[in-house]
């Protein structure tokens, strides 16, 4: 994948908490059809030509470069899938050890392009702040995912023998390699996930009227954000569509709760209100957590109202007995 620039084009997609499960999809087909079979049976009669797969996958790193400047994922996806299938095709019709190391030259090559270009695409993707978290559940479902296919593979193939198994693996990869033309993966080339700090500084945003947080003892628990906005009617439509990209902003970076209210009493204001676990956590996402990508989605819905009031953070306070207040 090539190097993610430093800053969103207007308009850019934010990375969704999804993503992540979504390439391992892709994978995980693969996996399931062909990733996991050996090419070999439990006789070994295909095990001598593996090196063909072998040969294949230095093949494919070789042109990887090439491939990512002219094919965009998706349809560097979509022709891997094809000849990964069409090579299993021709594993299943292969009776001597030459044809079998031929057919798996393609399918070597193939397997690197994808496997190492969802590498790179899911790691592109996640900002730092949570790269670590979501990578460990790439990986999990993936050797899972090997492990159960490894399994599943080799009952096929006891029931219907190791040909019918690796024409049903072709079938299959052949098919799913063309799901690319509905279930596209997002272009993350242009995107920036290094965090920027635009948040004004909680003690100095609260002296000036910005809405950030005094910096006097905050008990622990969650803190309730609330933000007012002042909207004209003719902008109202464009802002409710903004908030939910702004919505998507503040749950990935730690809003558990999130809602946007309108006044009965004064139509044009709306209050936005999120829920963070605690003021650490906001905090957090006053300095951590904040893409070039939030920045534009916060800044547009900003720029749709007349006014944008001071913050609030609220926290909750504690039952009367705590407080040793009577009752």
């Amino acid at each position: 994948m090539d190097p993610a620039a430093t800053a969103d084009p207007p308009g850019a997609a934010q990375p969704s908490p999804w993503a992540p499960l979504r390439a391992r999809a892709f994978r995980t087909l693969w996996i399931a059809s062909g990733g996991a079979a050996a090419p070999g049976d439990g006789r070994g009669r295909l095990r001598r030509p593996a090196g063909g797969c072998g040969d294949g996958v230095v093949a494919g790193a070789v042109l990887m470069p090439r491939l990512a400047r002219a094919l965009s994922p998706t349809a560097r996806l979509t022709w891997a899938g094809a000849v990964f299938g069409a090579g299993m095709l021709a594993l299943a019709g292969a009776r001597s050890p030459a044809p079998a190391a031929i057919s798996l030259l393609p399918v070597g090559a193939a397997w690197i392009v994808v496997i190492a270009g969802l590498n790179a695409a899911v790691q592109s993707f996640l900002p730092p702040w949570v790269r670590a978290r979501a990578l460990s559940v790439y990986q999990v479902v993936f050797f899972s995912a090997t492990a159960v296919s490894a399994a599943a593979r080799g009952l096929i193939a006891d029931h219907l023998g190791l040909s019918r198994a690796f024409v049903l693996a072709g079938a299959l990869l052949v098919a799913g390699a063309f799901s690319g033309r509905w279930w596209s993966l997002r272009e993350v080339a242009a995107a920036s996930r290094q965090p920027v700090d635009f948040w004004p500084d909680p003690a100095e945003g609260a002296a000036a009227g910005q809405g950030g947080e005094l910096s006097a003892p905050v008990p622990p628990g969650a803190v309730l954000v609330q933000v007012r906005y002042e909207v004209p009617e003719q902008a109202l439509e464009e802002f409710v569509r903004v908030a939910a990209r702004v919505e998507r902003s503040r749950r990935r970076t730690g809003a558990s709760r999130w809602n946007l209210y309108r006044s009965l009493e004064e139509p044009g204001s709306l209050v936005e209100q999120f829920t963070v676990a605690d003021r650490a956590d906001h905090l957090a996402q006053h300095h951590e957590r904040l893409t070039s990508a939030d920045q534009s989605a916060q800044e547009r819905l900003r720029s749709l109202a007349t006014q944008v009031h001071a913050a609030r953070h609220l926290v909750r306070v504690p039952a009367v007995r705590a407080l040793g207040v009577a009752e």
